[in-house]
């Protein structure tokens, strides 16, 4: 086996890793609370299976439209990410807003977005692919504390890539493919 071929074969590899671990984070339960929007976006009475189909194209377009971004912007920070990542004023910040949100999902307090976030969240979207495509990237934010473990390690093995010198489209790409999963 070539030095090009064993290349491939770990980027393949990774990439289908990433795919993988995009169709896992739709298992956890963040993403449940997104199962009516869906079906209210693209099973809705009266729409043709193809009319689904787009819609359903636009909102994972949408999702993967803001985790691209994300890949991109990683991508460029390069190995500033990962050093980020190892400065304490960075991580405690990171770690207490984890732990507020475990102790909130085990029932020490309720937390709410303020009434005027909700009415303006609300009001994204719409009908049509457009609104679909609004709506997946809302939906990406909202699903959030559950992808985020998956989705620093993706940011991590795209910010050890650009350290080494991989292409900016790496990131992108990758991150795109978590997406689709």
């Amino acid at each position: 086996m070539s030095p090009t071929d064993a290349f491939d074969a770990a980027t393949l590899s990774t990439y289908a890793w990433a795919f993988g671990q995009g169709v896992l984070v739709d298992l956890t339960p963040c993403v449940y609370p997104l199962i009516p929007i869906t079906v209210a976006v693209f099973g809705a009475k009266g729409v043709s299976r193809g009319r689904a189909l787009f819609l359903a194209s636009s909102y994972v377009l949408g999702m993967a439209t803001l985790y691209t971004t994300l890949g991109i912007v990683v991508a460029l920070s390069g190995g500033q990410f990962g050093a980020w990542l190892g400065e304490p004023v960075v991580v405690l910040p990171i770690v207490g807003i984890l732990l507020a949100l475990a102790a909130s999902m085990f029932g020490a307090f309720e937390l709410q977005l303020p009434a005027s976030v909700q009415t303006r969240l609300n009001a994204v979207g719409g009908t049509g692919p457009v609104g679909a495509f609004l709506m997946g990237l809302v939906s990406g934010f909202i699903s959030a504390p559950c992808t985020g473990p998956v989705l620093l390690s993706l940011l991590a093995v795209i910010a050890k890539g650009a350290a080494e010198g991989d292409s900016l489209a790496y990131g992108a790409s990758l991150l795109f493919t978590y997406a689709l999963g």
